[in-house]
């Protein structure tokens, strides 16, 4: 039978994990996501999403240094660059469509 402290310590290294996988994938998605709208003209969405990206590198690499002690806050930096990558790209895509520029 495992003990309850040892399934709380194996829970946090599997969040530990999804985060630090979801701050690599999210970042690589906003820099996508930034030349995208670089070649629709969006140029301050592009910048803001390169910010985005940062922010995420930054919070990945202090999940790296802090581990459990930073996991929430991981995980607020993947829901909250969801929410902003996501709002973003709405607005590229309306104006990719106005302007007749194609993925």
């Amino acid at each position: 039978m495992t003990s309850p402290a040892l399934l709380a310590i194996l829970d946090d290294e599997a969040r530990i994990e999804r985060a630090h996988k979801d701050l690599i994938d999210l970042t690589r998605e906003s820099l996508k996501r930034a030349a995208f709208a670089f070649k629709v003209g969006c140029d301050r969405i592009a910048e803001q999403l390169i910010d985005v990206a940062l922010c995420l590198d930054t919070a990945e690499d202090q999940l790296g240094i802090d581990g459990e002690n930073y996991i929430d806050a991981a995980e607020a930096f993947v829901s909250a660059g969801l929410s902003i990558i996501d709002a973003h790209l709405d607005a590229v895509r309306i104006e990719a469509r106005i302007r007749g520029v194609h993925a």
